[in-house]
């Protein structure tokens, strides 16, 4: 089973933050702030869990999921966000069968790290 976590976000202090977090819960973390640095991460490593923002520049979480969703067969999809407009998004389908989760930001830690360990367990 896959055990590392990927985040693709463009705020940099915000992987930082949650990397520092989930390192301590015991995942192997790599971040990254461009979604064209993502897809080259997700080719060459093995992660269960990508930890995806809505809202970048270039190219939005739901363009990322639509573009590269045969690359991430396999792989759980957590989406984060601080825009509401998800909410609309949520309501169509579309990608969002892919999306486990939706959180937005800012999120309660422990929450958030409690559907982590739910998603991708440790132990097994």
């Amino acid at each position: 089973m896959r055990k590392g976590i990927l985040i693709i976000d463009d705020d940099k202090e915000f992987c930082e933050e949650l990397s520092e977090i989930l390192k301590h819960e015991g995942y192997g973390i790599e971040y990254c702030s461009s979604p064209e640095e993502g897809i080259r991460l997700l080719k060459t490593g093995s992660y269960g869990l990508l930890l995806l923002d809505f809202k970048m520049p270039r190219m939005s979480g739901v363009e990322f999921l639509k573009k590269y969703r045969e690359e991430l067969k396999g792989v759980k999809i957590f989406m984060v966000t601080g825009s509401l407009e998800i909410n609309k998004l949520l309501l169509g389908g579309g990608v969002f069968p892919l999306v486990a989760e939706v959180f937005n930001k800012p999120f309660d830690p422990e929450n958030f790290i409690q559907k982590i360990k739910e998603a991708l367990p440790l132990n097994l």
